[in-house]
């Protein structure tokens, strides 16, 4: 169980967020290296955007709302600008980011966009 070999404990269905999938903790789990480095690299890169205290930024794997991986911003206060494209926060899809030149440039002119309008 990989919880147990990383050393946390295996809290599913805490009330801390609803799960989207079956818990089967003995289930074998089948690791593909490529997308789990393409994984690690996309979370070490979103992981050196600081924290502004006005927004949260982020990235996501892909969710029940989204497939595929993307990265964010939302707002500490909201506000009614066009920026926030899904409601409360702002979404950038990989497949938006891959078709860029530099897909690194293109994230971080997202975020420094969304701090600006969630600094307005």
């Amino acid at each position: 169980m990989l919880a147990a070999i990383v050393g946390v404990a295996l809290n599913v269905g805490t009330g801390v967020f609803t799960p989207t999938s079956a818990c089967e903790p003995h289930t074998p789990l089948a690791i593909d290296l490529t997308h789990t480095a393409v994984l690690v690299e996309w979370f070490a890169f979103t992981d050196r955007v600081p924290e502004s205290g006005r927004a949260n930024f982020g990235a996501s794997p892909g969710d029940a709302g989204h497939p595929l991986p993307y990265v964010y911003v939302g707002p500490w206060t909201p506000n009614d600008d066009p920026f926030w494209n899904v409601g409360t926060f702002a979404r950038l899809s990989d497949d938006t980011v891959r078709i860029s030149a530099d897909s690194a440039a293109a994230i971080l002119a997202f975020f420094a966009h969304g701090y600006a309008v969630a600094t307005r």
